[in-house]
């Protein structure tokens, strides 16, 4: 009887894995792993639940982080330094004493 072949992944110290756990408390703080998982659901090019643990053994480099991860990281990346860029300028027209102009309320993202 043949035993079946333990996977083993990338490894902590693999690039991937430590770049994912330096982007990940950037963008979400210390709820970083759940709040990743929770922008990548509909991200997901078949449609499925991305969860917390998921993350955290792609973090652990215990999985290969798939290539679709990374193309939606950038998404996130582009839709959070929108967010910013409204909110700098909105900082500067009230620091210069002029109307800021109009945007979403602070708390959505």
């Amino acid at each position: 009887m043949s035993e079946k072949p333990i996977y083993v992944g990338p490894g902590r110290d693999s690039i991937p894995a430590i770049a994912l756990r330096e982007i990940g408390p950037g963008l979400y703080g210390s709820t970083w792993q759940s709040d990743l998982a929770r922008q990548l659901t509909p991200l997901h090019p078949k449609q499925k639940n991305v969860t917390q643990q998921m993350v955290a053994r792609w973090a652990a480099g215990g999985r290969a982080i798939p290539a679709w991860v990374w193309l939606a990281v950038d998404e996130l990346f582009e839709d959070r330094a929108s967010w910013i860029t409204m909110r700098r300028l909105y900082v500067r027209a009230l620091a210069e004493g002029f109307e800021p102009p109009e945007i979403a309320r602070w708390g959505d993202r």
